[in-house]
């Protein structure tokens, strides 16, 4: 924890703008910077073409959040870990493997749903892109199969 506080403090101290230590020694710079404390923002910083309308993807964070809500959802008995995705989402049905896949694996990523981790700017409407940018989750989940 006094790590993380610590990169907090030298954020605050001078500007999220500056890059950042990350792993193996690579940096990482961010566009927006947000501290909340009980629930409330106490500070914010926007990085140049941000501000705080600017929609942005939440990558992991939003997988992080749902298995919070997942696990709620379980908590108060309207899930269960052992619930199958095709019987959330009977269009899905597919009567292979892919039937078998069931709420734990969603959070775990290893639900088999056939999607690259790609982050390359030379293939930007492919994997995880493309995925962010649909507007129909549903039918890329049925098309992209292991």
């Amino acid at each position: 924890m006094d790590g993380q506080a610590d990169l907090v403090q030298g954020v605050l101290a001078q500007g999220p703008h500056e890059r950042l230590p990350g792993a193996a020694g690579r940096s990482w710079c961010c566009g927006t910077f947000l501290v909340l404390r009980d629930g409330k923002v106490t500070y914010e910083w926007y990085g140049d073409g941000f501000t705080a309308d600017t929609r942005m993807p939440s990558w992991s964070v939003a997988r992080s959040v749902v298995s919070l809500l997942v696990g709620q959802a379980i908590e108060r008995g309207k899930l269960h870990e052992s619930d199958r995705l095709v019987d959330l989402l009977p269009e899905l049905r597919s009567k292979d493997t892919y039937d078998s896949i069931t709420v734990r694996d969603l959070p775990d990523m290893s639900s088999g749903i056939d999607v690259d981790e790609n982050h390359s700017p030379w293939r930007p409407f492919t994997g995880t892109a493309r995925m962010m940018l649909t507007g129909d989750l549903r039918t890329f989940v049925k098309y992209h199969r292991p």
